[in-house]
């Protein structure tokens, strides 16, 4: 077997990178670019879908590939009883594959309402990820007078894997 060397250059320096490691390793960036293709794709289609469902219009996030504002029909709004909570949870149960949420309980918190003077209401849920929040992680649900969702907006990372837990390290 013939074991061919390249070299990678990054800031001036070369590092010499076998033939082997760099098959693998570009095995790895397929995989790992063609799911992320899949899941933005996904998202599009659940977004396309609920569109073509409720009349509504959905813009997509360029960073996420999820919904960052959806709005509705003013004579399409969502309805779903109970307190606001309860009709935001409801919301979420019926379309979390839209922003890729995987659990709402553990995923969202409640940050505040707010309501105007014509009597619509914004309910606002924080991101979570183990239980630290995430930078610019927030939707907004915002109700009609009737307690009906009218519209959605916001930012939803989805997939975040990593280590939440801070480290301390004793060099010096």
């Amino acid at each position: 077997m013939t074991i061919v060397n390249y070299q990678l250059s990054i800031n001036s320096s070369l590092i010499p990178i076998n033939e082997h490691i760099m098959k693998h390793t570009l095995v790895v960036l397929l995989v790992l670019f063609g799911s992320m293709s899949l899941s933005a794709q996904s998202f599009a289609d659940r977004a396309q879908q609920f569109q073509e469902e409720t009349g509504a219009k959905v813009r997509l996030s360029a960073s996420t590939q999820t919904p960052n504002f959806i709005r509705l029909p003013q004579n399409r709004a969502l309805r779903f009883t109970g307190s606001l909570k309860e009709r935001a949870d409801e919301f979420l149960s019926q379309h979390s594959n839209l922003f890729g949420i995987e659990d709402a309980n553990e995923e969202l918190r409640l940050k505040g309402i707010k309501q105007d003077k014509l009597g619509f209401q914004r309910y606002t849920l924080e991101q979570h990820y183990q239980g630290v929040p995430v930078f610019d992680g927030q939707l907004h649900f915002h109700f009609n007078p009737n307690q009906d969702i009218s519209a959605v907006n916001g930012n939803f990372i989805p997939a975040i894997r990593l280590n939440a837990r801070p480290t301390l390290s004793l060099t010096a």
